[in-house]
């Protein structure tokens, strides 16, 4: 929620937020026009003022990209989870931006660059390093998916034969 502080004056007097006045904002989450109304309180109690204001897009260049860690070359695009964050609040991919890759399915670096979308405008571009798995890495790798695969197809033999 955007609130910007006020400055209330009556007949040039500064008057006192809580004491003074009250203010209540609507329509002040998104990108467009937001209200604030101001209403006295005790001997401003007869008064009550409506001001806009426009919310405007925060620039996605000025968001933070947690480190991505290297990631293990696999031969198709390599697409790392990023979180993102804002001003504090956390980035929904989608929703508050896109996310391009490129260089991402060879070893090396690769890069992803983030299009800021509803509240965001802008990019940022993050770099992340693809790397090749060691040649043990990728035995290992090979026996475990022959064993999921034997699995996956002991357990659709055994299905089968149930029924």
């Amino acid at each position: 929620e955007i609130e910007p502080e006020l400055s209330v004056k009556v007949s040039g007097k500064p008057l006192e937020k809580s004491t003074d006045f009250t203010v209540k904002y609507t329509d002040n989450v998104n990108v467009g026009t937001a209200k604030a109304t101001v209403k006295g309180k005790d001997i401003y109690k007869p008064l009550t003022s409506v001001a806009n204001f426009t919310i405007i897009t925060a620039s996605i260049s000025q968001a933070s990209v947690a480190e991505i860690p290297t990631q293990s070359y696999t031969g198709q695009a390599v697409e790392p989870t990023l979180t993102v964050t804002c001003g504090g609040n956390i980035l929904k991919e989608g929703k508050d931006y896109t996310a391009e890759y490129k260089n991402n399915t060879q070893v090396g670096t690769a890069t992803v660059v983030l299009k800021g979308t509803g509240n965001y405008s802008g990019s940022l571009s993050v770099n992340f390093t693809v790397k090749q798995l060691s040649f043990f890495q990728q035995i290992i790798n090979s026996i475990v998916s022959f064993f999921n695969a034997l699995t996956a197809w002991f357990e659709a033999l055994f299905t089968s034969t149930k029924g």
